[in-house]
């Protein structure tokens, strides 16, 4: 088994892994994507959450060759949340009045499932980690799959 974490890049990685092939684990031909596990930060960019359908429609809105995934998912969910914190703290806007105006976010709904939230001594957000594996096709699916 390997495992990995969202930061890799999932669909990089399934697609470095595919263009290996397979190998002989000494028993039978086996693809390089089996037994990889990475988790994720974000659902999975094809899940019915409002918050996943809406950044859906907006990058298809956006340019309708791109492909939802990971990656930008989790760039826009944190935008979403940062544009929050910029309402929130309103127009004097400083470092440290915006350090301050994030760790005062409570339960931030982004419609994903869990609510985000900050303080002064955790800036996490979410501990929320969705697992997905690779398939033996390479493509990612979730550890329920399994």
């Amino acid at each position: 088994m390997f495992s990995s974490v969202s930061f890799v890049g999932s669909n990089a990685l399934a697609d470095k892994l595919k263009a290996f092939g397979e190998y002989d684990d000494g028993e039978i031909r086996r693809s390089y994507c089996e037994k990889v596990v990475v988790s994720q930060v974000v659902p999975p960019p094809d899940s019915n959450s409002s918050g996943v359908l809406q950044y859906r429609d907006q990058l298809k809105a956006f340019d309708a060759n791109l492909q939802p995934g990971f990656v930008s998912l989790e760039g826009y969910l944190m935008a979403r949340l940062f544009v929050q914190a910029l309402q929130t703290q309103g127009p004097d806007l400083t470092t440290e009045s915006f350090i301050a105006t994030l760790e005062s976010l409570k339960d931030v709904n982004l419609s994903i499932g869990p609510t985000l939230t900050f303080d002064q001594n955790d800036h996490q957000a979410s501990d929320k980690v969705w697992g997905t594996a690779l398939n033996k096709s390479c493509a990612i699916v979730g550890l329920d799959a399994f």
